[in-house]
């Protein structure tokens, strides 16, 4: 019997990866963050900076803001959220784990 789809049977049907640039997200306004054990103080202007900090220098890593601020910002990077929308999560989740410059 053959088959239905005679481009299956040569190997043809086949997944590529999607690739979605990313982008760099600034913030209208840079957040001041204090930073590791010397309280050395940080200001971030984009979402990769930001991403960086969530991912590898977070106090609170996991909590409901944490996450919520990861997100946004790697949602910013895609295009799919404005980066104020991103800073705005990114300055909750700082102010939860008590790093925020105000």
């Amino acid at each position: 019997m053959a088959p239905t789809k005679p481009w299956a049977a040569k190997g043809v049907y086949r997944f590529r990866p999607v690739e979605v640039p990313m982008q760099t997200a600034w913030f209208s306004k840079p957040v001041a963050v204090s930073v590791g054990v010397t309280g050395s103080i940080h200001h971030l202007s984009n979402t990769q900076q930001a991403i960086e900090l969530l991912t590898t220098h977070w106090r609170d890593a996991g909590s409901p803001k944490h996450q919520s601020a990861l997100r946004a910002c790697r949602r910013a990077t895609s295009g799919d959220v404005s980066s104020d929308i991103a800073r705005e999560a990114f300055v909750e989740a700082a102010r939860e784990a008590h790093i925020l410059i105000e």
